[in-house]
């Protein structure tokens, strides 16, 4: 019995999930419409005509579709088209001889390193505040000797 989980805390992580679910629907959406926008801007520079190469679907057909994919299913579409989307922005450089830049793209990257930057830092502070700590409780030990002859207490 004490498996089963209660009903409070079922109901909220429902609630998390169905937020997260609709977080990721919604970045998903705006993603592939700035992905469109973009594939619209090379098809009219090489002279393309609609859909010929980048094979984009109106977004009313993939809102359809994303519609009633789980989180898991969401977050493995946005891995895929990420990978179209790389190959666009290469493409893009390539025939653009000026500099372009996504914002959306530097923000992300820059999110996902920040959050790995705070996860390794909690790490490393625990273990400077533990080595501290020890220093400063030995008692043979009780400041540092700086540039040979001044003394930091460290009390």
């Amino acid at each position: 019995m004490s498996n089963l989980k209660s009903p409070k805390i079922a109901k909220n992580e429902d609630k998390t999930e169905n937020e997260l679910r609709s977080k990721l629907f919604r970045k998903c959406l705006l993603r592939y419409i700035s992905y469109e926008r973009r594939c619209r801007k090379m098809e009219a520079y090489l002279e393309l005509r609609r859909y010929s190469r980048y094979r984009t679907v109106p977004i009313f057909y993939l809102s359809e579709q994303l519609a009633h994919c789980n989180s898991k299913e969401l977050k493995d579409w946005f891995k895929t088209f990420r990978m179209k989307e790389d190959s666009l922005s290469r493409e893009e450089f390539f025939h653009f001889h000026y500099i372009i830049f996504y914002p959306d793209d530097i923000a992300e990257d820059f999110m996902s390193a920040w959050k790995w930057i705070k996860r390794r830092s909690a790490g490393i502070k625990k273990i400077v505040c533990r080595s501290w700590k020890r220093m400063l409780q030995n008692p043979k030990n009780n400041g540092i000797l700086i540039d040979g002859d001044v003394y930091f207490d460290c009390r």
